[in-house]
């Protein structure tokens, strides 16, 4: 197989996988984003691997537009870290086989409401959620099929609809969103147009 054929064949994967989430797109996944938008505390997020950089990345565009989130790794969680997670918090959990060893050791530690994003329906994570969202993966891309790519693409795409419902009921507007990034082009630029 050429380099371009792999690559194709690798995006093509990633979008046939990806339009299995809008399955996932119901009530169930209404009430979480309401949840996640009546926190009274932190939205805490978690997960190992491949799956904590999507859990950082959803923290770090929360805080973009002034949603108190930080992301706890459970390694960190398990020796001391856990003492961050305070009552009101919600975690939201991301973890494709919902079994990973570490993950599950860190959330038993809390009685917090527990929101997760895996696809295993079966899994000690799913159990242990008020609300979970099933990813609808069936396969991942690659040679081996076993390295995460549809997973973690789909877990960034559910991540970013919640992201961005959030952003609706919360009304974001420019201004705020310049207030939490007062330096890059994006705030010149919008500075110089209302001048």
């Amino acid at each position: 197989m050429k380099i371009q054929q792999i690559a194709i064949y690798t995006i093509m994967k990633e979008i046939q996988q990806a339009g299995r989430i809008l399955k996932s797109i119901d009530s169930n996944f209404n009430n979480i984003v309401e949840s996640l938008n009546n926190c009274k505390g932190n939205i805490i997020t978690t997960g190992v691997g491949k799956s904590g950089i999507i859990a950082k990345k959803l923290t770090s565009s929360l805080c973009s537009i002034g949603v108190s989130s930080f992301f706890i790794d459970p390694l960190a969680g398990c020796h001391g870290d856990a003492g961050s997670v305070k009552s009101g918090d919600i975690i939201l959990a991301i973890s494709n086989s919902g079994n990973t060893k570490e993950l599950i050791e860190f959330l038993t530690i809390f009685d917090n409401k527990i929101i997760s994003i895996t696809e295993n329906n079966e899994s000690q994570l799913y159990k242990m959620s008020i609300l979970s969202i099933k990813t609808g993966v069936q396969e991942e891309a690659g040679l081996l099929q076993i390295l995460p790519t549809c997973s973690t693409t789909c877990q960034l795409i559910l991540c970013d609809a919640i992201l961005t419902c959030l952003e609706h009921l919360k009304q974001i507007t420019m201004d705020d969103f310049i207030r939490t990034h007062p330096n890059g082009s994006i705030p010149k630029e919008y500075k110089d147009a209302n001048l």
